[in-house]
C-alpha cells in the first residue's frame, strides 16, 4: 500500500520534471545526432538547422520526440545517401566539400557564379551548367560552363521573371529539383533554352537521358523569393542522376541559394 501512494507522488514529479527539461534535452539530442553525420561540413550545418527547427515544434516532450526521431531515422537515412552518392559517382564527396570550402571565400556575385558553374559540373558530372540570377527584375544567364554552342547560344540572354517562374511551377518536382521532359514548355514560356546534338546514346534504358531532358534547381533567397535558376544538362553517364545524387544537388543547391541571397543583401547589386 505504501508503495502505491509513494508512487502516486512521486510518479507525477517525474513526469513533470522529465517535461520541464525536454527543450533542453532536445537541443543535446539534435547536436549528439548531428555529430553522427560524416562530414564536419554536414554536422555543423545541420546541427544549426535541426536546433532551429526545433524551436517551431510546439509543447515540451514534442521537441524531444522529435530530437530522437532525428537521431534514429534522420541521421542513418542522410549516412546511407552519401554512400550511395559515393557508390554512384566516386569522389563525388570529397570533390562537394573542396568545392564548397572554397565557396565560402568569395565575396563577389559574378566571380561566384561562375565559380558554381564549374564546380557544380566537375563535383557531379555534368555537361552543361548554366546559373541565371535576378537582374533589373528579370533573369539572366550570367555564368556557364558547357560547349561553346551553348554559351553563344544562352549566355547573357535574359527571361521573363513571369516566364521563369511558370517554368518552376508547372515542370515536374523531384523533392526541391525540378525535372524538364520532352514535353516541357520552357520556349513557349519565353525562357531562353538550348537543346545540345545528340551524342549517340539512345537505347541505354529507361534511365536514358535525351538532349531533351534538363534538371532545374530553383534557388530561393532565405525570405521564400526566387533568385536564381540552375540549369543542369548533358551528364557525363548518359543517365538520369540517381536518388542519392539528387539529394546531394538539393543540399548543394540550397547551400548556394543561401550564400547568393548573403551576396545580394550585402552587395550594391539591385535584385
Amino acid at each position: 500500500m505504501t508503495g502505491w501512494i509513494l508512487a502516486m507522488i512521486f510518479v507525477p514529479v517525474v513526469v513533470a520534471e522529465i517535461t520541464e527539461l525536454s527543450p533542453w534535452l532536445a537541443r543535446r539530442c539534435a547536436r549528439f545526432a548531428a555529430r553522427r553525420l560524416p562530414t564536419v561540413r554536414a554536422r555543423e550545418r545541420f546541427a544549426e538547422e535541426w536546433c532551429a527547427d526545433l524551436a517551431r515544434v510546439p509543447g515540451k516532450f514534442t521537441k524531444l520526440c522529435y530530437a530522437i526521431s532525428l537521431l534514429l531515422v534522420a541521421v542513418p537515412r542522410l549516412r546511407a545517401l552519401d554512400r550511395r552518392a559515393e557508390r554512384e559517382v566516386p569522389g563525388m564527396l570529397a570533390a562537394r566539400d573542396r568545392a564548397i570550402a572554397v565557396f565560402d571565400a568569395i565575396d563577389d556575385i559574378d566571380a561566384f557564379a561562375e565559380l558554381v558553374a564549374s564546380s557544380f559540373a566537375s563535383t557531379f558530372g555534368y555537361g552543361g551548367v548554366v546559373v541565371n540570377l535576378e537582374v533589373g527584375g528579370d533573369f539572366q544567364s550570367v555564368a556557364i560552363c558547357g560547349s561553346s554552342a551553348m554559351r553563344t547560344a544562352l549566355l547573357g540572354r535574359i527571361s521573363p521573371r513571369s516566364a521563369v517562374e511558370k517554368l518552376v511551377s508547372s515542370s515536374e518536382p523531384r523533392g526541391t529539383l525540378r525535372y524538364l521532359g520532352r514535353d516541357n514548355m520552357a520556349e513557349n514560356l519565353g525562357v531562353q533554352t538550348y537543346i545540345p546534338p545528340t551524342r549517340g546514346t539512345i537505347g541505354l534504358g529507361p534511365d536514358e537521358w535525351t538532349p531533351e531532358d534538363g534538371l532545374l534547381a530553383p534557388l530561393f533567397a532565405d525570405d521564400g523569393r526566387l533568385l536564381g535558376l540552375l540549369s543542369i544538362d548533358e551528364p557525363l553517364t548518359g543517365r538520369f542522376p540517381g536518388p542519392a545524387q539528387l539529394a546531394m544537388i538539393e543540399a548543394y543547391s540550397a547551400y548556394v541559394a543561401h550564400k547568393f541571397d548573403i551576396l545580394y543583401r550585402t552587395s550594391a547589386r539591385s535584385a
